[in-house]
């Protein structure tokens, strides 16, 4: 089974990165004064950001590398292992690109407005409300998926090298992998919800923690399972992850709302 790069992935990156610097730059000032100004002067706030986006970034470059774990591990397995776990890792993502990352950005302006508001209760109340929402509209679409995976598979990747045997293979992987879907979103949308009181601090050890535990899952699962046990231990680590996650803002709003 051929492997497959991603150059139209780095490509769309790197577009959309231009196109943001220059949205930017052409709403800053174009005199040299203010840009001196701006880089002889420290600004306070400028302190409260770095300490909870430091330990935030930190966190997800620990968290992404377990990417590069699975696929390591995978290499352990028989011939093909690494491109069946990337190939359902293939339709996990685009699901995730227009449900995680779109629901993350919509809902952080109002948890973040509401923290500024200190308006406890409504913040809590709102992180159930959306937990609730997306649980019960990421499940029937994981289940739909687990249900067509065959059907999936074939339609998007059975050409060429890609056979039969290779679509049942990935097909089995992708049923494991699908599960992760519902949990992925809570946690992104929860992680909006720990920057914004402030609380990054805690994704750091999270996100190390869910780090060392897949390790320790994918070498569990994947000498019964194989791939597929590799996916399982993706799924469970994000549902942990998620789960933790909505405790500590829980946790956090509570003790801001006591104090």
């Amino acid at each position: 089974m051929p492997g497959r790069s991603s150059p139209a992935r780095s490509g769309g990156a790197v577009a959309q990165l231009t196109v943001l610097l220059v949205a930017v730059t052409r709403r800053l000032p174009r005199t040299w004064s203010w840009w001196r100004c701006s880089l002889r002067h420290w600004e306070p706030g400028l302190r409260v950001v770095l300490r909870n986006a430091v330990p935030f970034l930190i966190g997800g470059v620990a968290f992404g590398s377990a990417v590069v774990i699975d696929q390591t591990m995978a290499a352990w397995l028989t011939a093909g292992s690494v491109a069946v776990l990337g190939y359902s890792d293939k339709v996990c993502t685009i699901v995730l690109a227009v449900t995680a990352g779109p629901a993350s950005d919509v809902l952080f302006p109002h948890f973040a407005e509401l923290v500024a508001q200190r308006n406890w209760r409504a913040l809590r109340k709102r992180l159930f409300t959306s937990a609730g929402i997306i649980v019960s509209a990421a499940l029937p679409m994981t289940l739909v998926l687990c249900l067509l995976a065959p059907w999936i598979v074939r339609t998007l990747f059975e050409r060429g090298a890609f056979g039969p045997q290779d679509t049942q293979r990935v097909a089995e992987v992708l049923r494991y992998a699908a599960f992760q879907i519902p949990f992925y979103i809570l946690g992104t949308v929860a992680a909006r919800v720990a920057v914004s009181l402030q609380a990054s601090r805690y994704m750091l050890s999270i996100a190390f923690s869910a780090l060392v535990l897949n390790a320790s899952l994918n070498w569990i699962l994947m000498r019964h399972l194989g791939a597929a046990g590799i996916a399982l231990s993706t799924t469970i680590v994000h549902c942990i992850c998620a789960i933790a996650t909505c405790a500590t803002c829980l946790i956090v709003i509570l003790r801001k709302e006591a104090a």
